[in-house]
């Protein structure tokens, strides 16, 4: 892919961060709390 620009990067983090966000919100799929060690499997 070569060279990105960094605020190209940063939108396109902030884009998948605010996805998992609405589908955490929808119940779709749960995020793991920081610093937890516990893994679900389901």
């Amino acid at each position: 892919m070569g060279p990105v620009r960094l605020r190209d990067v940063d939108q396109a983090q902030m884009s998948m961060v605010q996805a998992a966000k609405d589908l955490a919100a929808k119940g779709e799929i749960m995020l793991a709390g920081a610093g937890g060690d516990d893994e679900l499997i389901y």
